[in-house]
């Protein structure tokens, strides 16, 4: 369950007053149940749970943040509520945002990934998603970040800096499975636009 230490020294960024540093997980279940993130932290700061998504098969697809405002690497503590045998992250960094809590979330599960985001104007929209039986992944509407096996299951990561509402969406390949997930969020700028590493 905890996987402190597994992450450390992880690059964040340029350190900024107004940083958020963002983080997508996925979690591999390794018995049956609902597994999911229950805290994290970031340079040892308590993060946010922008939005969660349990698979059918169990296993954790999240997005979390924290305002970092200093250092330019952070660890990166994990702890799930039930054992995982593996698991994975994707991470970015935004200034001028409006701080660490999502303007709007969503998420889907199974065969079809597709789900509308609001993104404000100047603001920023990321995804992450779980493909069991896939061996790659296609984002519509989303710039591909991250793209990595964990175990035998596929995690891709994106982030965006588009206006407006597009619909999001993730095609697995070589075929969709019924425990594939999806979580999108975004965030707005405080003031003048966003800036994402």
């Amino acid at each position: 369950t905890d996987w402190s230490g597994l992450f450390d020294g992880i690059a964040i960024g340029d350190a900024a007053s107004d940083r958020v540093v963002v983080v997508s997980v996925v979690g591999l279940r390794s018995a049956a149940g609902s597994h999911y993130v229950a805290s994290m932290t970031i340079g040892g700061i308590t993060a946010t749970r922008a939005k969660a998504q349990t698979t059918a098969n169990g296993d954790a697809c999240e997005i979390w943040a924290a305002d970092v405002p200093t250092g330019t690497t952070a660890d990166i503590d994990i702890i799930y509520n039930a054992t995982v045998q593996d698991t994975g992250l994707g991470v970015w960094s935004m200034t001028g945002s409006a701080g660490a809590n999502a303007v709007d979330t969503a998420s889907d599960t199974g065969t079809t990934l597709s789900q509308a985001l609001t993104i404000r104007e100047n603001g920023a929209g990321f995804g992450v998603s779980i493909l069991i039986g896939g061996t790659s992944g296609t984002w519509t509407n989303l710039d591909e970040d991250v793209d990595e096996v964990i175990a035998t299951e596929q995690q891709v990561c994106g982030s965006t800096t588009a206006d407006g509402t597009p619909t999001i969406s993730m095609t697995s390949s070589p075929s969709p499975h019924a425990a594939d997930a999806m979580v999108l969020a975004a965030w707005g700028p405080k003031a003048g636009a966003l800036t994402v590493q």
